[in-house]
């Protein structure tokens, strides 16, 4: 690390797919002391222990996915982002504003400060930029959940204006896997299995805590303080039941990989074959990419055919229409032929003289 990476204020990331413990862990850090969510967002009806996030991030975060094209309710957020998304210029104007937006926040806040967005893990070349010009250091946090668990509580959890099947869940978990990998591997990023916070959770919070202090120095606080938020009711599908997920191959043997970094001590075996994933990884997304394109294409389709249909019954019935105009102007045409051959005898006839 230069010297400028170790003067700079840490600002800690949690990332994970959506539905991956990101909330737990945000909360677990919070305790541990570090400012990580909103007042007005550690509590919801639809969370009732809070998301654990800062929503005016999440609001410029959205914007940004609806800039290039990519918003989490589009079947093409699980593929590839376009090519350097964040230089375009559209994106580089939220930039500026989420600088600004963040800026103030650090100078009114200047104790040990962080955020958590599971969107924020596919935008990372943006906050790469964002820290470097505003002289920050970022301590990534991964949270990380089997694919198919992951997937099904959220195809389950999804809001009603953005409902997605398990299949894109599936696609869009492989693609956070990605992302998150690719620019964080090189950070050496603390990563949390979801389960071990049930099955170990003094040995978990033990790695987390060794994991954070090697980039902050965290206040003394007990453990039982800090795990009083871990629920096992908080776990709900478990891995086994997803085995026949149309993605389970592919999402099976990045959790294995990835879920090292989370074992071992010596992590740069597991780091080295991450890397040699990431271009197998990349191919796979380009296929769910060209698969997505086709899904967000359909909807435009759907409502061309609608259309479609919609004219044609009108010209079947504007055909009726005027088969029955035709055939009301045959009978009078035939009428008017009647009266004119009539008309016709009546002028020809003699009249009788007086």
């Amino acid at each position: 690390m230069n010297a400028n990476l170790q003067t700079a204020r840490p600002i800690v990331i949690v990332l994970g797919m959506h539905r991956s413990g990101t909330s737990l862990l945000s909360e677990i850090i919070h305790r541990l002391g570090v400012d990580m969510a909103d007042e007005s967002d550690r509590a919801s009806p639809k969370n009732p222990r809070g998301f654990w996030e800062r929503p005016v991030l999440n609001a410029f975060h959205d914007r940004v996915l609806e800039a290039i094209g990519r918003p989490l309710r589009s079947p093409a957020h699980a593929g590839l982002f376009p090519h350097d998304w964040w230089k375009t210029e559209a994106v580089q104007a939220i930039k500026a504003e989420m600088k600004t937006w963040l800026a103030a926040r650090l100078v009114a806040e200047p104790g040990l400060w962080g955020f958590k967005d599971p969107r924020a893990c596919r935008l990372l070349p943006l906050w790469e930029e964002v820290m470097e010009d505003l002289g920050l250091r970022p301590v990534y946090v991964w949270a990380l959940r089997p694919g198919g668990e992951a997937a099904a509580s959220m195809a389950k959890k999804s809001p009603g204006d953005r409902i997605l099947s398990l299949v894109e869940c599936e696609a869009m978990w492989l693609a956070y896997m990605h992302d998150i990998a690719r620019d964080t591997l090189a950070s050496d990023p603390t990563v949390v299995r979801y389960a071990d916070w049930f099955d170990h959770p003094h040995r978990t919070l033990g790695q987390l805590r060794a994991g954070l202090q090697r980039s902050i120095d965290l206040p003394q606080v007990e453990d039982d303080r800090v795990l009083e938020v871990v629920n096992a009711e908080y776990r709900h599908e478990r891995e086994p039941e997803f085995d026949g997920a149309a993605l389970a191959p592919q999402m099976h043997q990045v959790y294995r990989q990835f879920g090292r970094l989370a074992q071992e001590a010596d992590r740069s075996d597991a780091q080295g074959e991450i890397r040699s994933t990431l271009d197998r990884l990349r191919l796979v997304l380009q296929v769910i990419g060209a698969y997505a394109d086709l899904l967000g294409e359909l909807p435009a389709l759907r409502k061309q055919a609608a259309e479609r249909d919609k004219l044609a019954a009108q010209l079947a019935a504007a055909r009726q229409d005027l088969a029955k105009i035709l055939e009301i102007a045959q009978a009078r045409g035939l009428e008017i032929a009647r009266l004119q051959k009539a008309l016709n005898v009546a002028l020809a006839t003699p009249r009788p003289t007086a």
